[in-house]
């Protein structure tokens, strides 16, 4: 009990810190869209372009970040590729942006937002009555034994069901 307390609190804080992280990534897809309406841009809008390249700059360094602070998340495989997609696309907006190239902006700052929902997402609290693969615990007795515990902490932090769900939300992205 003691133990599933302290995965919910650790799994509230990752989403937490994702979820502002995601109100940045908001603002910076919103003045996207902003920098994108006009037809020739001026010179205070590319001033203004690149002041948001650098707020692109500080939520890829966010996510840098979480990465330290929770290795054994981000390198989980679903998870981490997740995550690296996010950094992606904070790195990708801010190229635009200091580019001056809008579209390609808004383009990446949408995604970037995409792959952050997804994230929060998939460290919600897992749906008892949403995990058609739990039979109660018996699997988790015998059986093979070795493997410690190397993928622990994703399927404890990131509910399996949620983690099958976020990859096939990032097949979806890809198109697959």
């Amino acid at each position: 009990a003691l133990e599933q307390r302290e995965l919910e609190r650790r799994r509230e804080e990752l989403r937490e810190l994702y979820t502002k992280v995601l109100a940045d990534a908001v603002l910076l897809r919103d003045a996207s869209r902003e920098f994108e309406q006009e037809k020739a841009p001026t010179r205070r809008t590319r001033a203004a372009m690149r002041r948001a390249a650098g707020d692109a700059d500080a939520i890829d360094e966010a996510l840098a970040s979480i990465a330290e602070d929770v290795p054994e998340l981000v390198n989980a495989p679903v998870f981490g590729y997740a995550h690296e997609q996010a950094r992606a696309g904070a790195v990708q907006t801010a190229g635009a942006l200091r580019t001056g190239n809008a579209p390609f902006a808004v383009f990446h700052a949408s995604r970037l937002v995409r792959s952050l929902e997804e994230i929060i997402d998939s460290l919600g609290e897992p749906d008892p009555d949403d995990d058609p693969f739990n039979d109660g615990g018996a699997g988790e007795q015998g059986g093979g034994g070795g493997g410690g515990q190397g993928g622990a902490m994703e399927d404890q932090l990131v509910p399996p069901l949620k983690a099958l769900r976020l990859l096939r939300k990032l097949q979806l992205t890809l198109g697959c």
